[in-house]
């Protein structure tokens, strides 16, 4: 029985340490076009790029540039994580967040913001540059 356990314990030990190699590796430019409302009643068409600039296993770090209100190129850090899998990605910045799903060349994402200054939803479906 206790032989039984240890084999069973190390075949889960193994798939656990190979679970990092079946992520996807997302480092790198990401890049769309996509429109969001604004509280005036009028929208803005923008390009949205995700840059990853480092992953560890799931754990990832970098940030994000778009086009804001005035038109003018705007940047923020973003850090978050693959989920089930790797076929998830959540991203978050301050005063909200990217979830949504990732393929090998593409990074279907929606974003909401929920600050009193501003808040906003789109959806962007992002191609690796």
């Amino acid at each position: 029985m206790r032989r039984m356990l240890g084999v069973i314990a190390l075949a889960v030990a193994l798939a656990a340490c190979g679970s990092d190699d079946s992520l996807p590796d997302v480092t790198g430019t990401w890049v769309g076009e996509y429109q969001y409302a604004l509280q005036d009643g009028s929208q803005v068409s923008a390009t949205e790029r995700v840059i990853i600039e480092r992953q560890e296993a799931e754990l990832l770090w970098g940030y994000e540039e778009w086009t804001g209100e005035d038109g003018a190129l705007e940047r923020t850090g973003l850090t978050g994580a693959l989920v089930n899998g790797g076929t998830e990605i959540v991203l978050a910045e301050p005063g909200g967040f990217f979830q949504g799903t990732v393929a090998d060349t593409t990074m279907t994402l929606t974003f909401v913001r929920t600050t009193k200054a501003q808040h906003t939803a789109f959806q962007v479906t992002l191609t690796r540059q």
